[in-house]
């Protein structure tokens, strides 16, 4: 059961971890998110992640609540062993589709991402 927790090497933490990805990383894009990518820092074959959600995205509770979302796509995900840094930016106009729910963006666009994301 330890293996389905979010440890904290498993995130983005640092400001120089975000400055690393947004300098010179490739980038991913569906509908509802976008995704900065990289080589990692670290020597393990992990891939960190980091979640970026801007006040136009929403209040708060909207914001924490996507951010939630995607960092259980990822732990349940099998994407966890390609060894990159991911720095995944929410649309600011997440919430303004309602034809679809929340869930359901979150895991069509991460599986569009990451079928876009090289496994090297």
């Amino acid at each position: 059961m330890s293996s389905e927790k979010y440890l904290k090497s498993s995130r983005l933490l640092t400001k120089g971890d975000f400055a690393h990805l947004k300098s010179n990383s490739s980038v991913s894009k569906s509908k509802w998110l976008m995704a900065f990518y990289k080589e990692g820092l670290n020597s393990s074959r992990d891939t960190r992640v980091g979640i970026s959600a801007s006040k136009k995205v929403g209040n708060a509770v909207k914001r924490n609540r996507v951010k939630r979302q995607v960092r259980e796509f990822f732990r349940k995900s099998e994407f966890k062993s390609l060894g990159k840094d991911i720095l995944v930016v929410v649309h600011p106009k997440f919430y303004k589709d309602d034809s679809v729910s929340v869930s359901e963006k979150i895991n069509n666009s991460m599986n569009q991402i990451f079928s876009r994301i090289p496994n090297g």
